[in-house]
């Protein structure tokens, strides 16, 4: 089974539909994503030898981390979602590279000296706003090779030779995270890895509203997970395949799962301990609880925002970091990850030729040179209160009704 067992790990790590429990004590994750493949490693000078540039590359490297973790903590924020970049360790087949600005475990190691937790996703797809997703150049290469089984838009076929280099990016992505979750202890006391993120928007609907992933893609990752010894909840991240949140879209999409499921079209996907999801604005579209729990199946998990986007500024007037904070604590989340709140620079291997990884320049509270916008004031003042009442709020049930 590739279930969280709660029996072995439930005294350092448990959950139930309020909240996370670390060491039994109620935990909000208020999380921003940190793309540490963005991040620019000035290597100033010139180096004696070989051996000297990866020390001190990796040295600078941990000190550009600092510097920007740091502000995400001094923000309020209590932990960071990574998407490692399969492309960014391999640039050849077989060939990894996790030395200088590479080094996972450096940069996890100063997540746990910050007291940060994080949110590992491990891919193998990151995002649309990442070229090719994320997956390697010479993967993306290999025409034999069917990336996510897709064999054309709308139609998947397993594909074993893609699951072999899934498999070879989880050998070595997951030997880097290992010893450092919050299950287990270490020099520094107990890791940071909260959770594992399998893959990203892989439940995506095809036509006619049916399904794109393949019965054993999510179990697939899974069970190469645990058999790489991670040892924390897994977690997915869904889009769109819930539609909107609402009682009646949950019903009707349980009756068209039941029937695919008459006809072995689909099997139990969802082999992760906690389905996530992404939501945009939820100022304005609000998410009930209930709702999502029928839908995602998580009856005794809390709600996981992987993906809590807020509505751009050029496209809504009240689209601010700080509303979507509040309104998600309001009602009921204790867990999400903000994309794009910090603008970080782009690496080069990126979608778009925009100058940073946010879709236009006023979407980002904290600006790349470390300015903070009104709304990141707004923002760190929404989060300190949270902060400050999370042993009280965090495992209580949100009020429905007024008196």
């Amino acid at each position: 089974s590739t279930k969280y067992d709660m029996e072995l790990y439930g005294s350092a790590l448990s959950y139930d539909h309020r909240c996370f429990y670390i060491d039994g004590r109620p935990t909000w994750v208020l999380a921003a994503d940190f793309d540490y493949w963005r991040i620019p490693i000035p290597l100033d000078g010139a180096f004696e030898n070989q051996s000297s540039v990866e020390v001190e590359s990796t040295d600078l490297a941990k000190r550009a981390w600092r510097r920007v973790l740091v502000q995400y903590k001094s923000m309020g924020f209590s932990a960071v979602r990574i998407r490692f970049h399969w492309g960014f360790h391999s640039p050849d087949k077989g060939k990894y590279n996790f030395t200088g600005n590479r080094d996972v475990h450096k940069l996890l190691t100063l997540c746990e000296e910050l007291g940060l937790l994080v949110i590992a996703c491990l891919g193998p797809y990151i995002g649309d706003d990442v070229q090719g997703g994320g997956y390697p150049f010479w993967l993306i290469q290999r025409d034999h090779v069917r990336l996510r089984h897709l064999k054309r838009s709308g139609i998947k076929v397993w594909d074993n030779r893609f699951a072999a280099a899934e498999a070879e990016w989880y050998d070595n992505i997951i030997s880097m995270i290992v010893g450092h979750e919050v299950v287990t202890k270490n020099t520094r006391g107990r890791g940071c890895v909260l959770v594992v993120q399998l893959e990203n928007h892989l439940e995506s609907r095809g036509m006619l509203g049916l399904p794109l992933a393949l019965q054993d893609e999510t179990r697939l990752l899974a069970r190469m997970a645990r058999e790489r010894i991670i040892r924390t909840p897994l977690v997915t991240n869904n889009l769109n395949w819930p539609g909107d949140f609402e009682p009646s879209a949950s019903r009707a999409w349980a009756q068209v799962e039941k029937k695919l499921r008459s006809y072995r079209i689909i099997g139990d996907a969802y082999r992760a301990d906690i389905s996530g999801f992404s939501v945009c604005d939820i100022a304005n579209n609000p998410v009930d609880i209930n709702s999502v729990s029928r839908v995602t199946r998580g009856d005794n998990s809390p709600m996981l925002a992987l993906e809590l986007y807020r509505q751009s500024a050029l496209v809504s007037g009240d689209g601010s970091f700080s509303h979507q904070i509040e309104s998600a604590l309001s009602q009921g989340l204790t867990a999400f990850s903000l994309p794009r709140f910090f603008a970080l620079p782009s690496w080069g291997n990126i979608a778009s030729a925009s100058a940073t990884n946010c879709p236009d320049p006023q979407y980002a509270a904290v600006f790349e040179d470390g300015a903070l916008s009104a709304d990141a004031r707004t923002s760190r003042l929404v989060l300190g209160i949270a902060r400050a009442f999370e042993q009280q709020s965090a495992a209580a049930d949100p009020i429905r009704t007024r008196p």
